[in-house]
């Protein structure tokens, strides 16, 4: 649907829409290249597809219909979902939807930065970013043990640090820059502390990027999330006061910005160079309220 959108011309309001049955799938997406534009077709996927002589979806429904197993062997359950897909088949219905229950939910942040942000910049977004993070946790009542965060380059990378010599990669318009980096913190125990998450994640991105190269899309993600039952494993090194003290502003905080607004209350690294925090909060469903 979304190939078919962004081909389509665009109303007096500028938006494209579309819309797709089974026969209308099949006649105008069957030769669609490349493989990688379709849900859940990757590189690995496409090339694994392309070694096998496999390049459009009408050619993988071809397959299908003589060689079904190729496609069970090859890539488990995710073969069947492709089968179906490369038909223009949907069998989940919006009962079946509405009725799924996930075993895990995880909550997450993330944002394309305005323009190609240099590392100390980048890094003070991030550190918003935890922070609105461990408010909506701490807020909900729930918390995690497992945090990811990830990062993508700008192709501009290339050009302020020609001395780059790391794998790259290309873009959706085919421009190429640094391939991105990403890591994963696994706190000792299970928390929604600022101050926790904060200082393990920032560990880990100072690791793990280039502080050469421009960033331009950030993330970060608290990984099957569980109620905050207070329960824990104590332990001699964890300053029990000191997180006591900062539940506690946590909640004042929360209290504050449900009364008088998310920019009720920020911190000084929301007024530095780049930080957009203060913008975001003024913004619904990414734009300006």
């Amino acid at each position: 649907m979304d190939i078919v959108a962004k081909r389509s011309p665009a109303d007096r309001d500028g938006a494209r829409i579309a819309e797709l049955n089974e026969d209308s799938y099949q006649y105008l997406l069957w030769d669609h290249q490349p493989l990688t534009d379709f849900w859940m077709v990757g590189p690995g996927k496409a090339r694994t597809l392309a070694r096998n002589y496999l390049f459009t979806m009408g050619e993988i429904a071809e397959r299908a219909e003589w060689d079904e197993e190729f496609f069970y062997r090859t890539f488990g359950i995710d073969g069947e979902i492709l089968i179906d897909h490369a038909f223009g088949i949907e069998p989940v219905t919006m009962k079946d939807i509405k009725s799924y229950h996930p075993d895990f939910s995880s909550l997450s942040q993330g944002q394309v930065l305005p323009r190609p942000y240099p590392f100390s910049e980048a890094r003070n977004v991030l550190l918003e970013m935890i922070e609105m993070l461990c408010m909506h946790l701490f807020s909900d009542g729930i918390t995690a043990k497992t945090y990811t965060w990830w990062v993508s380059y700008d192709y501009k990378s290339l050009e302020v640090c020609p001395e780059y010599d790391g794998p790259t990669v290309p873009d959706f318009y085919g421009r190429i820059h640094p391939k991105h980096s990403s890591g994963t913190v696994r706190m000792r125990e299970k928390t929604n502390s600022f101050q926790t998450v904060s200082a393990g994640i920032l560990s880990s991105f100072d690791r793990n990027t280039d502080r050469r190269l421009l960033f331009r899309r950030l993330g970060v993600c608290a990984d099957k999330t569980i109620q905050d039952d207070g329960i824990c494993q104590l332990d001699l090194f964890t300053d029990y006061g000191s997180l006591e003290k900062e539940k506690r502003l946590q909640g004042a905080v929360a209290r504050v910005r449900r009364k008088y607004g998310m920019n009720a209350v920020f911190k000084g690294n929301n007024l530095l160079k780049g930080a957009n925090q203060l913008e975001r909060n003024r913004q619904i469903g990414g734009h300006r309220a």
